[in-house]
């Protein structure tokens, strides 16, 4: 009754076919089951925790291993049957691809999200983890390139000659772009330093701005006036970068100039009536003021003060305010400020005889 299993179609029999078949279904079935309630349940599990490395590995089960694990048994399943050698081979070669395919995928996923986690633990911020992702995508594609080697290994192709023919066009290909590998160098050499962030106020090359993007051959900066500054990441290297955002307080140095009327009593109560004036400032901290020299037309003290809040409208501000307050101390004290004057004696002569 049951020989009609037995008839041969193509080197196998029917009872073979409906056995793999069976196989299919229930590996199919088995994997719906799978991602319906495994899967989702430690989603949810992982989801409730603080760790975001179990949502990473639940993750990568979900969109690798399952997937691969299932063509994989699939392809064992089916390789039970004769084939003809041709459609062997393809189906080899097609699996070849599939393991490649999910094995590059597989590692650059973890590099990504170790090396994402890594830098949240560490307390970097989202911009510099912006910016590793960027620079992750020259790694991908070395390990792209790894994983159609292997494909091309497989296929026969001497993997030997093209690497040899691959150097002697990399030696001319890297002194074509030698200028674009250097910014690429300083754009690591910026990220692993931190010399300036995105955001932060700085001086390059005596012009003013505002950090807007750090890419991997050029940083932009937002100068005062408005303008876009793009500058080669070899440049900023090279120069002097004086971060502003990285003050912990501000020195102001100022000088005030009195005339040499004033009598000696006044001017050994000029540095207190200044001294008085910056206590009195919001976030202000007083250093010295005393008479630094005697000019041409005028006697002079140099006033230093610290702002413990480096904000530079903040300190502009408290300077304004102190200016005000010395020139309305002074008038009271009838104190006069002393600017460049020259005095002519004019001698009169007698008539010659």
């Amino acid at each position: 009754m049951l020989r009609w299993l037995q008839q041969v179609y193509y080197g196998n029999t029917i009872l073979d076919y409906l056995l793999v078949l069976t196989g299919l279904l229930l590996i199919g079935l088995l994997l719906h089951l799978l991602k319906s309630f495994v899967i989702t349940y430690l989603k949810k599990f992982t989801a409730k925790t603080t760790n975001e490395l179990d949502d990473v590995l639940v993750s990568a089960i979900d969109k690798f291993i399952v997937p691969l694990g299932y063509l994989t048994i699939n392809y064992l399943l089916i390789n039970r049957l004769r084939m003809p050698a041709a459609l062997d081979k393809t189906i080899d070669t097609l699996i070849f691809i599939v393991w490649v395919y999910y094995a590059v995928r597989i590692v650059n996923h973890s590099l990504h999200h170790s090396l994402v986690l890594y830098m949240r633990h560490k307390g970097e911020s989202e911009q510099r983890i912006t910016q590793v992702t960027s620079m992750l995508l020259i790694i991908k594609g070395i390990v792209w390139v790894i994983g159609f080697l292997l494909f091309i290994s497989n296929l026969g192709v001497n993997v030997g000659a093209a690497l040899t023919g691959l150097g002697i066009g990399g030696i001319a290909i890297a002194l074509a772009t030698q200028n674009i590998f250097a910014d690429l160098f300083s754009y690591l050499v910026i990220f692993f330093d931190k010399p300036f962030e995105v955001g932060d106020a700085v001086t390059i090359n005596g012009n003013i701005g505002t950090v807007e993007k750090i890419g991997i051959k050029t940083s932009h900066v937002r100068s005062v006036d408005g303008q876009q500054l793009v500058i080669p990441n070899a440049e900023m290297v090279k120069s002097t970068i004086q971060n502003f955002k990285r003050l912990e307080r501000r020195r102001v140095v100022f000088t005030v100039s009195v005339t040499y009327q004033t009598s000696h009593e006044t001017l050994q109560t000029i540095p207190t009536l200044i001294e008085d004036i910056i206590v009195q400032q919001l976030h202000a901290t007083f250093d010295r003021c005393h008479l630094r020299a005697l000019a041409d037309s005028s006697i002079n003290f140099e006033t230093v003060y610290f702002m413990e809040d480096p904000d530079f409208k903040l300190m502009v501000e408290t300077q304004h305010k102190v200016y005000l307050a010395i020139i309305e101390i002074f008038n009271k004290n009838n104190i006069q400020f002393a600017y460049p004057t020259r005095t002519i004696e004019l001698k009169q002569v007698g008539k010659a005889e």
